[in-house]
């Protein structure tokens, strides 16, 4: 639809592999905004062990939005409301 803009969401962790062709998907519908979570129980394995790779590769979809024109909404935690364990607060903190 023509002069519409929309808002969607995606978690980065899902789907490492289709993040491209989804973006570009998204964008010819319409959408110009993405949500995406950040799991901090993906980030940290344990205290002060960062993991960004895979499908936690955050710069890369970062990049991925960017290069399509798109905006980015990062929703970071500490608690995240996504049917995640924990609420992506890491285990090691329980």
């Amino acid at each position: 639809m023509p002069g519409r803009r929309g808002f969607g969401g995606l978690e980065l962790t899902e789907v490492l592999y289709m993040w491209s062709g989804l973006v570009r998907i998204a964008k010819e519908g319409g959408i110009v905004v993405f949500e995406t979570y950040v799991f901090w129980n993906g980030h940290e394995l344990s205290p002060g062990n960062y993991y960004f790779g895979g499908r936690y590769d955050l710069l890369k979809f970062v990049k991925i939005v960017q290069q399509a024109g798109m905006y980015l909404i990062l929703c970071i935690g500490p608690f995240v409301a996504a049917e995640w364990n924990f609420g992506g607060v890491p285990v090691w903190l329980h």
